[in-house]
């Protein structure tokens, strides 16, 4: 047995060709080592969350309202406890990590993703799904119009008993800033509507 024609033969049995490379993924090196406070912030909001609805809701709007900020917490962020939550944090990943800059984009990306999410969650927790997405991407009026869908095709039991407040964070939509001087506001109306 003669090694080099082994070694040549192995070598040229995985030989990479050309038709079969695969288009590259984008790298997330400029988004993963941001290291503002905010990204610390949106860190500390998305664990101190009790709900995992609420948590990747958080999640969506960070990178929403700030992308490089966002998607840098939402590869810092790793793993979470909750199977759905995971299930929802690869979605995201495969979803709102873009780099075309386009803030339009962006909304639709997300507002698809939130009808995906709305149909993997079980059907139990989708009143929980609606109300986080509602309180913290209504602001967003591609997304506002998805919920206020989800909502108008469900009389669910699970539904019912969140749908004032769903139609009450949809009905005065904002979209708040986590960087500026209403933090404390932002803080507060979070826990206007408290989950048992």
């Amino acid at each position: 047995m003669n090694e080099e024609l082994l070694k040549d033969a192995i070598i040229s049995e995985f030989a990479i060709v050309p038709d079969m490379i695969a288009i590259p993924t984008p790298t997330y090196e400029k988004y993963d080592n941001v290291q503002e406070s905010g990204v610390r912030d949106l860190l500390i909001e998305v664990r101190s969350a009790r709900r995992q609805e609420e948590r990747i809701a958080i999640l969506i709007a960070g990178i929403l309202e700030n992308r490089s900020v966002g998607i840098s917490a939402l590869l810092q962020y790793g793993r979470d406890k909750a199977k759905f939550a995971n299930h929802a944090l690869d979605r995201i990943r495969d979803t709102l990590i873009r780099d075309d800059g386009d803030d339009r984009l962006m909304e639709i990306a997300a507002e698809k993703l939130v009808r995906h999410l709305y149909s993997a969650q079980f059907p139990a927790s989708r009143g929980s799904l609606l109300l986080f997405f509602a309180k913290y991407l209504a602001g967003w009026p591609e997304i506002n119009g998805e919920i206020h869908r989800r909502l108008g095709r469900t009389r669910s039991m699970f539904v019912e008993q969140y749908r004032p407040a769903i139609e009450e964070f949809l009905k005065s939509p904002r979209i708040q800033s986590r960087d500026g001087p209403d933090l404390p506001l932002f803080r507060a109306s979070l826990q206007s509507f408290p989950i048992e």
